[in-house]
């Protein structure tokens, strides 16, 4: 299997968030990608075959779909088709006071697209977060003031939304998420306990902001180092 990393561009790099509408005239099928963003797929009008990974999903109108972080997919269109594509990083839209909450999203034992469950299951979260995928659309076109912060709220809106309602725990929050995530950067300093190690290049094997990695660290230091 063959398979192409999509490089996302974001329109503001602030954000790391990219959200467009589309649509297409015809029979299409796209190759297998796959990009370290989230993605969100909201069928407005039409049918798609969305694969990911080994599983097919059959969406049509008012269907969502989620796909973890570097999962495999691609997609078949069935009929003329209207849909929005929402494509973001995790990181930016947590703080101080929710970094602990970020685990529950972290993939270290499920991928995210186990998460699918929750919109065939529960129409009226699947509603719920397809208003706030077609907000996030208006909020992010029109662009008026403080659209930052209500993209922000609407990210974490559907974050929220999956949590609450993961009845079969596959978000469950992983025991060993602190240490696998740090266990590089634990490895990197005690291999150099004698030289002068600089944060920022912490900061690239741990695949963290300097910000979220401070933050992320003094919360955890006490559970990942003993």
């Amino acid at each position: 299997m063959q398979a192409f990393n999509e490089k996302v561009v974001y329109e503001n790099p602030l954000l790391s968030l990219r959200i467009f509408q589309t649509n297409r005239n015809q029979h299409l099928s796209t190759n297998w990608h796959y990009h370290k963003q989230l993605e969100l797929l909201y069928i407005a009008k039409g049918k798609l075959d969305f694969y990911v990974e080994e599983k097919i999903f059959h969406l049509q109108s008012g269907d969502v779909v989620i796909v973890g972080a570097s999962q495999l997919h691609r997609d078949r269109t069935l009929t003329q088709l209207d849909y929005i594509v929402l494509q973001f990083d995790l990181e930016p839209f947590f703080d101080h006071s929710t970094i602990p909450y970020m685990r529950f999203f972290s993939e270290t034992e499920n991928p995210l697209s186990e998460a699918n469950y929750i919109f065939q299951e529960n129409a009226a979260v699947k509603q719920e977060v397809g208003d706030c995928i077609r907000q996030l659309l208006d909020e992010a076109s029109r662009k008026d003031i403080g659209y930052e912060l209500a993209v922000s709220m609407l990210i974490r809106q559907i974050l929220l939304l999956l949590l609450r309602n993961d009845n079969r725990k596959v978000l469950a929050e992983q025991d060993a998420f602190d240490r696998a995530r740090l266990k590089p950067v634990l490895d990197y300093v005690e291999n150099r306990l004698h030289d002068r190690i600089q944060v920022e290049e912490v900061c690239k094997i741990a695949n963290m902001s300097y910000y979220y990695f401070v933050k992320f660290f003094k919360k955890n230091d006490r559970h990942v180092i003993h």
